[in-house]
């Protein structure tokens, strides 16, 4: 009784129709379809009163989706963290984000093709670093401060590292040691 049962599905199956050309044909327009954007929120509470993340993106015709517009996240509080903004999944822009009290953490800006200013404070509010940087990356000269307003460093940044002679600085901000990069790595130390 099995054996005609399965004989009788295998058979069944057989003489049904093949859907696969249809299903390319059908699919054929996904490509062309043009993308569309889509904005989310989440929020702390299950009554959607306090936002924690507002975001949108861009959904491409194969399904892929990309960041693209605004995109801002709170603290529990309701203060920013941060805001930044997305054009086609690149980042573009001004760029911010900010310490839980509401004191700047970095700015930068995005999207441009000459280096814009960047700058890092400590949770203090204190200068932490500034310098230029391409869209996010940091190159040509920076300065790196402590906590306290010390200076702590000061040199070239080449493609995001350091690189060249950098001069270093005690915990007082005074001449520490001169030091020599190469991608990033300090590899002697420069004699006076």
């Amino acid at each position: 009784m099995r054996a005609a049962l399965f004989l009788s599905l295998v058979a069944l199956s057989a003489c049904a129709p093949d859907f696969r050309p249809a299903a390319r044909q059908l699919g054929a327009g996904l490509e062309s379809r043009e993308p569309f954007v889509q904005r989310r929120a989440s929020y702390f509470d299950s009554e959607a009163t306090r936002l924690r993340r507002e975001w949108s993106y861009e959904v491409l015709a194969n399904g892929v989706q990309r960041p693209h517009g605004r995109d801002v996240q709170n603290y529990s509080d309701g203060t920013r963290e941060y805001e930044r903004e997305f054009l086609h999944g690149e980042p573009t822009g001004r760029w911010r984000s900010w310490w839980p009290d509401g004191k700047p953490r970095m700015e930068a800006e995005y999207g441009t093709k000459e280096p814009r200013p960047m700058r890092w404070w400590h949770a203090t509010g204190e200068l932490e670093a500034e310098g230029l940087a391409l869209n996010g990356v940091k190159t040509g000269p920076w300065r790196h401060q402590r906590a306290d307003g010390t200076l702590e460093a000061e040199g070239e940044y080449v493609a995001g590292q350091r690189a060249g002679n950098w001069t270093l600085y005690d915990e007082r901000g005074q001449l520490g040691e001169r030091v020599e990069f190469r991608r990033g790595v300090r590899v002697r130390r420069l004699e006076d």
